[in-house]
Order: structure tokens, then sequence, then C-alpha cells
């Protein structure tokens, strides 16, 4: 903390010193200007550069400070004479397949060198958009948006959404000719372009609220099941809901009650194409590509709902609850919202992640935390022993994302734990990699604010083991008779307390923390005995990995006091001393390496039933082909 500060401070009055120099030396002004205007050359900005070096010199107390801004700001490498050059090459390799009268292979080759070349102006784009500003930059791009390849459009539109900020201003004649182009591939390109598209939009036009009202008034027309780009449509319609939520409030009831969930998420239409056979072979999970119509417009109607909840400038509390019950339901059913069983397992693993993702997000948000029901909570952590392992991947990173830049609340920590029970090794390795991580960064952040005191019990990540119990003790598979299934909860519990207390020094807090859940009660039903005996039984197998790390140690008892979520944990009626063992006398609380997944995996009977329908299914399909072969074969022998 001290080095931190110190080095604060000591930045600080470098810049100070710069400032006060920079007043009376204009020359030295002018040389830093040079450095931060857009479309200056590389020559001029390597000479003022070395002109700030001899004005400074090495022994300068501020050079460091000053070389360090130096080094984030001068562009050195790419200057708009170079970006105009390059965007000409690649134009003009893109455009070889149709000029070019080479075989076939020689022309496919120099297009995939055009795509190469694409990707390596998109990443000039996010370090150097300020280059990308001449006429004839944008008339390029503005070409490759109708070029045949989808591929080629995205990441042009990409480049667009990071370079064409004021682009009607500084260009109006391109701007005038883009907009066309750009409300025709919000409504008809594919997903990723529609999504793509409004986001340009939104940055060029100065007057985009009116063009994003146009667009979405047009596309109220395309919001039916069977128009042929619907899955783009509804695309465009949830990117509209996060730039312009003004805009959408005012169609918001058109779009989620009467589109969303009269006509898409209540219907099930997957049969009829499956029955076309236009889809592939059933299994839990495929390739986006793969997936029907019918399950790409769901995944994209719940990024609209989303999307809307997050951004909506209205009463959220009001909005999210209908929302919020519609995720829980989804979650509940595995994926299958109506239950008929008429949805294929793959888009059931799809709509499973989606609505853990959207929750995910919705937790992220200021102010929407508070309104996700600890019912909804727990399915998200049950999504995470999922029997898909792409979703528990795509899980895994996006709790990454979230809890390494503390957008996630503390609780959301304790999600982490649930991978200890996961087969797959390296997604194992990576998660407990996460948590070691986060247990830095929050002691970090605590350590640099360390006069806030009162915001502990959101920071600290021992907090999140009460978390941790509570989820434990709803657990579907959580049973306190059953020795197998109190095995399976010591080991996530010693997976996550195993980092929490390599540095010797949180005994006493922990065990406070176990001792003051044991004596709460469960906050969503008070009365409920089996729920609280569950609880009281993760507390003595937490008090046991505990007592085991500690054995060797005499631990004074903690003098402060700590404080327990209301959302999880209610005071008894009667503050009587919870001193009665819920486990096993002589219970062996050594930790298990190798994880027992098989009994925390969350049971998914209406899943497993149709897999081994399809199974055998499939096994009959291979036999009957088999027998065909064979017959045939002998007919020609």
């Amino acid at each position: 903390k001290q080095w931190y500060q110190r080095r604060v401070a000591i930045t600080a009055g470098d810049l100070k010193r710069l400032s006060n120099t920079l007043v009376h030396d204009r020359s030295l002004l002018k040389a830093f200007q040079t450095i931060v205007t857009p479309g200056v050359s590389c020559q001029q900005v390597a000479r003022a550069v070395s002109e700030i070096m001899k004005k400074l010199t090495t022994k300068n107390p501020i050079m460091d400070t000053i070389r360090a801004l130096m080094d984030r700001t001068a562009p050195v490498l790419a200057d708009s004479t170079c970006i105009t050059v390059l965007v000409d090459l690649i134009s003009n390799l893109l455009q070889a397949p149709t000029v070019l009268d080479d075989d076939e292979e020689d022309r496919f080759n120099v297009f995939i060198n055009g795509k190469k070349g694409l990707h390596l102006l998109l990443s000039l784009a996010k370090v150097y958009p300020g280059q990308f500003k001449s006429k004839e930059v944008f008339e390029q791009l503005l070409v490759n948006l109708k070029n045949a390849d989808p591929e080629v459009v995205l990441i042009n539109l990409k480049i667009l959404a990071r370079t064409a900020r004021d682009l009607d201003r500084i260009h109006p004649s391109v701007a005038a000719c883009l907009q066309p182009q750009l409300l025709k591939l919000a409504k008809e390109g594919t997903i990723k372009q529609a999504k793509q598209a409004v986001q340009v939009i939104h940055c060029v036009y100065k007057d985009s609220p009116k063009v994003l009202q146009n667009l979405l008034e047009s596309m109220m027309i395309l919001l039916d099941i069977k128009t042929p780009n619907i899955p783009s449509v509804v695309k465009a319609t949830g990117q509209i809901a996060k730039v312009a939520p003004g805009i959408f409030e005012s169609f918001s009831k058109d779009i989620v009650r009467d589109f969303i969930v009269s006509q898409v998420l209540t219907q099930d239409n997957e049969a009829e194409e499956e029955a076309e056979g236009d889809l592939p072979e059933d299994d839990y999970w495929c390739e986006e590509d793969e997936l029907s119509a019918d399950a790409r417009v769901k995944i994209e109607s719940l990024q609209v709902m989303c999307n809307w909840v997050s951004h909506s400038k209205g009463d959220k509390a009001v909005i999210s609850t209908p929302v919020l019950k519609l995720f829980w339901a989804l979650l509940q059913q595995k994926g299958d919202i109506n239950g008929n069983s008429d949805i294929r397992l793959c888009s059931m693993s799809y709509l499973r992640l989606q609505a853990g993702r959207c929750v995910l997000k919705l937790a992220a948000e200021p102010g929407c935390h508070e309104l996700i029901p600890l019912e909804l909570f727990q399915e998200v952590a049950w999504l995470i022993q999922d029997p898909c392992p792409e979703v528990k991947q795509v899980m895994l990173n996006k709790l990454q994302k979230g809890l390494t830049s503390m957008k996630l609340p503390l609780e959301y920590v304790a999600l982490l734990a649930f991978y200890a029970t996961d087969v797959g090794k390296e997604r194992r390795s990576k998660a407990r990699h996460i948590l070691l991580r986060v247990i830095q960064l929050r002691r970090d952040y605590m350590v640099m604010n360390s006069t806030n005191s009162e915001r502990n019990h959101t920071v600290l990540p021992e907090y999140a083991l009460p978390t941790l119990i509570h989820l434990l003790a709803y657990h579907p598979n959580m049973d306190v008779d059953n020795r197998d299934s109190l095995k399976s909860t010591l080991d996530v519990l010693w997976w996550f307390l195993e980092p929490l207390m390599q540095k010797n020094d949180n005994f006493p807090f922990l065990k406070k923390l176990v001792e003051t859940v044991k004596q709460a009660v469960d906050a969503i039903d008070p009365f409920n005995d089996v729920i609280n005996e569950r609880m009281y039984a993760v507390c003595d197998l937490a008090f046991g990995v505990i007592n085991s790390k500690c054995s060797n140690i005499k631990l004074p008892p903690f003098p402060g006091e700590v404080k327990l979520s209301k959302r999880f944990f209610a005071p008894p009626e009667k503050l009587v001393p919870n001193t009665k063992n819920y486990i096993p006398e002589n219970y062996d609380f050594s930790p298990h390496r190798v994880p027992v997944a098989v009994e925390m995996e969350v049971d998914h009977p209406t899943v497993r039933n149709r897999v081994l329908t399809v199974s055998r299914e499939r096994r009959r399909r291979k036999t009957k082909n088999l027998i065909i072969a064979i017959h045939k074969k002998r007919q020609y022998d």
C-alpha cells in the first residue's frame, strides 16, 4: 500500500512539474501537441519525440513518467498515409478473385491474404483510430461492405465501429452513402452483421436516435416467426435496446409480450425443421450454424430481454420481475421451457447457457444485482455442473471476466467452488487459478481502500464462504444421511478453502464466520428444519476443514463481529447456542484429490432419458447401415 501511494504521489508531482514547464516553453508545448494530433505523419511524431527528449534530457527527474506517456500516445508505427496505402492494398487483394485469370487455388490464396490484412487493420483500428479519418479509407471500407464474403463484411463493420465516429460531420457524402448499406445489413445480414450495423449507426450519425427509430419501425413489420431472416432482425432489435433504450421503450410491449413471449418462447417449431431433414443428428452440443432457426430466434430473444432490463431508464424492479421469472423457468426446465420435449438437446444446452449468461450480465450491472432472486441465483450455480462440458466452459469464461474486473458481486465467487467436482482436469485447474487471482485482487483492493472498512463484507473473499455454505445446503443432491454426499460436499469445501487459508493468517476469522452461520437460519424458509439441518451439517464440515488445516496452531478468538447477508441468512427466534454435531462422529476430514464428480453433478432426468433414447436410435441406425453394407458387398462378390 505504501509503495502504491508513493508511486501515485510521484507521478502526480511529475505531471504538475511538466505542466509548469509547458507554460513557459512554447516549443515543448508544440511538440506535445504534435504527438496527440490525429493525422500527423510518423516522421513528424518522431521529430517531436526527439525534440522532447533533447529538451528534458535523461537526467530530468520527470523523464520516466514522460517516457511512459509517450509510449502510450505517440503513433510512431502507423500514420494516416500508412493506413491509406494498407487499406488500398487489402482492397485489391479482396477483389482479386473477380479480377485475376489464374487458377482457382491461386485466387483463393490471394483472397485469404486479404482477410489476414483485414484482421491487421482491425488491430490497428483499436490502437490508432485517429489515423483512419481520410476520405479514401472510408470509401474503400464502404466498397468492402458489398463483398460477397460474410466475414469480410463483418470485419469492415467492426473497423467502422471503432473509427467512424462523427463521420457525418467529417465526410458527409460518405456517411450519406453508408447509411442505406447499414440499414440493409441490419435487416438482411447475418446475426453478427446486424449487431455491428446498429453499432455503426449509433457511432456515425449525429441524428442516430432518429435513424434507429425509423429502423425499428420498419423492423416491427418483420417481427414474425416465419420471416426468413428473423434471427438477424431480433438481434438488431436487441442491439437497439442496448444503444438507444429510450427508443426501444416505446415499442417494448409489442416486442416482448406480443412477439418474444407469445410467438417465440412459448412455441416450439424445431420438429417441423427436423422433419424436413435440414438439421444434423442431435447431441448435447453443436456449432452455432448447425442450430435450428427456431433455437437461434429464442437465443436472441433472451438477449433482447436482458438488454432491455439492463439499459432501461424506467423502474427496473417492475420490468425485471417477469423477465427473471422466465429465466428461472428456463433453467428449471433445463432449457425446455414448455416441457413438451419438442426441442433438441443441443438447443436446450444453448438456451440454458444463454439464460445463465444473461443472469451474469444483469448481476454485473449496477442496480440490477439486488433484483435477482435467490432461486435464480441457485439455478445459475447448478448450471456450472451442467452435463454439457461446453456450457461449463463458457460459464467459467464469463465468471472469469466478471470476477477479475470486480463487476460481479462477492457472492458469485462461491460459484467457482462447484468446479471442484468437474471431471475436466484442465477446466478445474483454470477455475482454481481464477479463484487464486480473485482472492489476491480483492485483498489488494482492501489494502488500497483500508479506510472504507464498512464495505469489508462486500469485498473480502472470506465472506464468500457463507454463500457457499448456503448453496451447498440447497444442492439437489445434498443428503445429511448419505456419506457419499457428505464426502462430495467436503471436497468442494476443501477446494474452496485451501486457497483462502494459504497464508495461515485468517483461521480465527473463518471460524467466526462459520460459527455465525451456524447460529442463523435460512432466510428463504426460516422454519424449514431440513434445509437448516443441511446448512448446519455443511458448517460442521467447514469446521473440520479449518481445524484440519490448523491442527498444530493455537487459535485466539476473533476479536470483531462479522456480518452475514440478509439475502441468505436470518436471525433465529431464540438465541440459543447451537452446539449440536450434525455429521457422524469420528468423521474423516482428509481431502480427496480425485474429484467425486458423480455425486455432486446435478441430475437432469429429462435430459438423461432423452440422451439414452438418442443413443439407442443412433446405435440402431448404425447397425442397420452396417447390415445393408454387408449385404451389398456380398451381392457384388
